[in-house]
């Protein structure tokens, strides 16, 4: 039997204390619901019944298109979901009665309703006690173990240590038995029907709430069995290392658990194993979540190398350079195999590498020991002067004629650097990081990171390996939101040339990917949104039959551009400039001006710098954007022209396999289409509204009926009454002229074929289906219509 009980006391025997703090915290009628919490919410401003430290992105319960249960309601659910749960774990009813209670409260969570901190709290004990509890099936067992994982999953529902410490020895007591099987007499026939890597994921949950008072106690547990004869025994010690070791900061008033009194051991031991992969990735991840962890500690010691020395530093960034295989000379891999075949049973406890791959341990571990005084630093010792010269070093390897085993790790290892430096510069903006100001990220440390990476993500772009590529589009990303100065025209000057044909087919489409990774970052910055409307008529030569994935990533980019800026024409705005004259009604000055803007670009090179905050005024800006929206009209019809002309040389869609391009299209059409259609302006939807109808009048495209149809959907979600006026009439009139004139319908076939007499039947009555199935009561006006067409 198991209850809630303190954590250093497992598998207590007294199932009928059900804690009275369980059931009490339930009681709070006050809960706030998540819609009704603050987005500016930081954890210190949060009390004891708070249920997150960081509040929803979305407030869904306030946007269902029905009514929901309040707050009290849902908290009366779960009131008596728990205590129904401590009922049958006090009896001893873990088969069904726990179980389907656990069903019941994870159910409730996936409806996006939150515990409270309390709850939670205690819900996280017992679930930790109960999957490791001696005697449970496995297969009951493995339920609780995945509904702890549940509760602890996302870092911002419990403060480690704060709010929850768990105890390791449990855990440790299960895993010993897999990997040390020397130490027990006679075998554990509970355990052995356990799952290794269910306790392996149990203890990555786990690890953040193990308490770092217990550094001690656990090197002394481990360490005795590190031995090198045989070598078995030193890769499974460093595999429990890496499980159980705390990494969060000790408290203030122990020195001897600082990080510099256990570090030069961990160093000693690395040493003695250091051509091994193994050694090498367990370490790297162990001291990554280190620095993490210990980063905004004010007491924990902080220099240009994070918590770390000179020297432990340059023995780190030499096993980064072993990790990324990169050849040098004749050798093939700096490792030696051997020393891996040694390390026997201590496979088990590895990390599962598609979820934990060494180019995130290593990102991490680099931009959690970054702070300016990385910038100080004239000997180029630093952390930031050391990835510098990692980068430098290994730049001809990002080229796309250089490919090989090491293009993923090496695409990896930049998008994770980007990726974790946005996560962290976002977080000590937010207040989510309370960091001390000395440690804070600074403007002139991130100029000097993007500049770092720029040119070898600027060469990955164009690779010849699809995820090395998809991996530089995100990382551009990243680095055009830190600097988009610095990324912006570098991107643009290597686009514009690709989409006007200048250069190898190949690096259009990824000119265009990334494009559409820009558009967000080019439309709110100042002076390259005036690029936008020139871009877009650049991409429409994409949107081509006999080029669908250049198709799919020409419409993933309009759809882009047209969820972050509204297609209005300017132009016809009665408004004067600063000088009382009228603003030009054509795209004359905007064409002008990305003229002379492209030909910078061609004559600065691809290192180019722009700052149009000053070089441009805001009625300078102005005066271009007004000019360039004279050109949306435009576009918009040569869009519709050149997407109706791709309609009709599709192949039919019951020939078409599953996942192929044909069918992306097919399916990335009304996806463009909805945000295009509603962010033109009224005058600009009138000549979308025309050209559609038009085209559907005339036209039998029997193969893309159901694109089309698709198309007149989003064309009427946008305005019912005007577009039902425009649509229906032609279609109800064409649908009796196929059944009067031409007697479609009249026979019926056993197959799915249709017969050609009956396609231009099944063309209108497809489109007319559409229209009317999500305009809500402007369908009304048509009901007579509609009645006697169906009779």
């Amino acid at each position: 039997m198991v209850t809630n009980s303190d954590p250093g006391h497992h598998a207590h025997t007294n199932p009928s204390g059900r804690d009275s703090d369980m059931l009490d915290v339930n009681n709070d009628s006050n809960h706030p619901s998540s819609a009704d919490m603050s987005r500016t919410t930081t954890p210190d401003g949060l009390d004891n019944r708070s249920s997150r430290t960081r509040p929803r992105v979305f407030p869904y319960t306030k946007y269902l298109p029905y009514e929901t249960e309040t707050a009290d309601q849902r908290q009366q659910d779960v009131d008596e979901m728990i205590k129904h749960l401590y009922i049958a774990v006090g009896s001893g009813d873990f088969v069904p009665g726990a179980v389907h209670w656990t069903k019941e409260i994870r159910g409730w969570l996936s409806l996006k309703f939150d515990l409270s901190r309390q709850q939670r709290i205690s819900l996280t004990k017992l679930y930790y006690e109960l999957a490791l509890a001696p005697g449970l099936e496995y297969t009951v067992a493995e339920r609780f173990a995945s509904m702890f994982m549940v509760l602890t999953k996302r870092r911002h529902y419990l403060k480690p240590i704060d709010d929850l410490v768990l105890d390791w020895r449990p855990l440790y007591q299960e895993i010993k038995v897999f990997v040390l099987p020397g130490e027990f007499a006679t075998p554990n026939t509970f355990s052995s029907k356990r799952s290794i890597r269910t306790l392996t994921k149990i203890c990555t949950f786990a690890q953040l709430f193990f308490d770092p008072k217990e550094i001690p106690a656990i090197l002394d547990e481990l360490l005795p069995f590190f031995s090198m004869s045989p070598s078995e025994s030193a890769f499974v010690v460093l595999g429990l290392l890496n499980l159980f070791f705390p990494t969060h900061a000790p408290p203030p008033n122990q020195p001897e658990l600082q990080p510099q009194h256990y570090l030069p051991t961990f160093f000693h031991l690395w040493s003695i194993i250091n051509r091994s992969t193994f050694t090498d990735q367990r370490f790297l991840d162990m001291f990554s979540r280190l620095s993490r962890d210990c980063l905004t500690v004010e007491h924990v010691p902080f220099s240009e190398h994070g918590i770390y020395t000179a020297e432990q530093t340059s023995m780190v960034f030499t096993s980064i350079l072993r990790l990324l295989e990169i050849p040098v000379g004749q050798a093939s891999s700096p490792y030696h195999i051997n020393i891996d075949l040694g390390a026997g049973l201590s496979a088990l406890l590895e990390r599962d590498p598609r979820k934990h791959p060494a180019s995130r341990s290593i990102a991490r571990w680099i931009i959690m020991s970054l702070s300016p005084a990385c910038l100080d630093v004239k000997d180029g010792k630093s952390i930031l002067h050391q990835l510098e010269g990692l980068i430098q070093g290994i730049e001809t390897f990002f080229h796309p004629s250089n490919t090989g085993a090491w293009t993923k790790t090496l695409s990896q290892l930049v998008y994770y650097l980007a990726d974790f430096f946005v996560m962290r510069w976002n977080r000590e903006e937010s207040g989510e990081y309370k960091m001390p100001a000395d440690r804070r990220l600074t403007p002139e440390l991130r100029k000097r990171f993007v500049m770092c990476l720029r040119e070898v993500v600027f060469m990955n772009i164009y690779s010849k390996s699809g995820t090395a590529v998809n991996y530089a589009l995100s990382t551009l990303q990243c680095l055009a939101f830190l600097e988009p100065n610095l990324i912006l025209p570098g991107a643009l000057q290597r686009i514009y040339p690709a989409m006007q044909g200048l250069v190898e087919v190949h690096r259009t489409t990824s000119s265009i990917r990334a494009l559409q990774m820009l558009s967000r970052i080019i439309a709110r910055t100042k002076g390259f949104r005036c690029h936008l409307t020139t871009l877009l008529g650049l991409a429409l030569p994409g949107i081509d039959a006999n080029d669908l994935d250049k198709t799919m990533n020409s419409l993933s980019f309009v759809q882009a551009v047209c969820y972050n800026i509204p297609l209005h024409d300017l132009t016809k705005s009665a408004q004067t400039d600063s000088d009382g004259e009228p603003m030009s009604g054509s795209t004359a000055t905007a064409v002008e001006w990305i003229t002379q803007q492209v030909d910078r670009f061609e004559t600065e090179g691809s290192l180019i710098e722009l700052d149009y905050e000053n070089e441009l005024t805001d009625e300078d800006e102005e005066i271009i954007l007004r000019s360039s929206t004279a050109g949306f009209a435009e576009f918009l019809i040569a869009f519709l022209g050149r997407v109706f002309t791709l309609l009709q040389n599709l192949p039919d869609a019951s020939r078409v396999k599953s996942g192929s391009p044909e069918e992306n299209v097919v399916n990335t059409l009304p996806a463009a289409f909805a945000p295009l259609l509603a962010a033109l302006s009224p005058e600009l939807y009138d000549i979308a509204l025309q050209q559609i109808a038009k085209f559907v009048t005339n036209h039998v495209v029997h193969q893309a009926r159901d694109a089309m149809a698709f198309i007149c959907n989003t064309l009427v979600k946008v305005s019912p009454k005007k577009a039902l006026s425009r649509l229906l009439p032609d279609l109800i009139s064409s649908i009796r002229t196929e059944i009067d004139e031409n007697g479609a319908g009249s026979s019926r076939t056993s197959g799915s074929e249709i017969l050609p007499r009956d396609r231009a039947l099944v063309w209108n009555i497809s489109l007319l289906s559409m229209c009317v199935v999500h305009v809500g009561s402007d369908v009304l006006d048509f009901q007579d219509e509609l009645f006697d067409i169906a009779s």
